[in-house]
């Protein structure tokens, strides 16, 4: 069976939704799934809905680092010094040179 798409209108506003039969064995009917494409805005299909990606962090390595600055008071030493904004970017540069050890 093949799938096909159909327009349906909710509170004024017209979608469009993919519906794909497939028999039910339980039943022994057949039945259909609707997957949601877009709004149909001027003849075109308009995705509203993205999919987001999920991202993944991760801060274990991280962690060690932080401790021995704040073990040492290097940040306020920095902040007193440098001033806040760039003391925050020497630090991201030490912890990217100590963590990976690539050129900058």
């Amino acid at each position: 069976m093949k799938s096909f798409y159909r327009n349906k209108i909710i509170n004024g506003i017209e979608y469009v939704y993919e519906i794909t039969p497939y028999y039910d064995s339980d039943t022994k009917k057949v039945r259909q799934k609707s997957r949601y494409i877009g709004k149909d805005q001027d003849g075109k299909i308009v995705k509203v809905r993205e999919k987001k990606l999920k991202d993944v962090f991760s801060y274990g390595e991280f962690l060690p680092i932080e401790q021995i600055i704040k073990y040492y008071k290097l940040d306020k030493f920095l902040i007193k010094e440098l001033g806040k904004t760039q003391s925050k970017a020497v630090f991201a540069i030490c912890v990217a040179r100590l963590l990976r050890g690539l050129s900058l």
